[in-house]
């Protein structure tokens, strides 16, 4: 895989914390939104400029998946998984 392109979908954070070349597609004539948290961001292209993306793509930056999760909370799942 060379690089993952997405529109609108978490898919793209999770490509990012992947450290897969991310690439945001902005349909023309369409609302796309930009759905990544405050200071990540990816290279976005449209019908006319992912040729030339896509020729070279870029790794992201890396992310630490802490600062856009939180800490799970192990007793919670713990709780709701032996009550099943």
């Amino acid at each position: 895989m060379s690089a993952v392109i997405y529109a609108a979908t978490t898919v793209g954070l999770e490509s990012i914390l992947a450290g897969l070349p991310t690439l945001r597609f902005r349909p023309r004539g369409t609302v796309a939104l930009d759905i990544l948290p405050d200071g990540i961001d990816v290279p976005t292209v449209d019908a006319a400029t992912i040729d030339r993306a896509l020729a070279a793509p870029m790794p992201p930056p890396r992310i630490d998946r802490a600062s856009v999760f939180a800490p799970v909370d192990m007793n919670l799942w713990r709780r709701h998984l032996e009550a099943a």
